[in-house]
């Protein structure tokens, strides 16, 4: 299901695939926020794959000059 850990990572993976491909950022930005959550809740915030999915997060915000939020 969508609260799953292979899911998630799975959305995180599909996410960036379509940042790369330059489709929608809201809808990158919402599948990185559902891989975020699930991994977050799942795995726990000091996970390397939750670090990974705020870094992609990051690189997201920054590409929007949404500093503050990459920060």
């Amino acid at each position: 299901g969508r609260q799953h850990v292979e899911t998630a990572r799975s959305l995180s993976q599909l996410s960036l695939i379509k940042f790369h491909k330059n489709d929608d950022r809201k809808e990158v930005e919402k599948l990185m926020t559902e891989a975020r959550e699930t991994i977050g809740k799942k795995l726990g915030t000091d996970n390397p794959t939750y670090a990974d999915i705020l870094k992609n997060l990051a690189v997201l915000y920054i590409s929007q000059k949404r500093y503050p939020e990459a920060f």
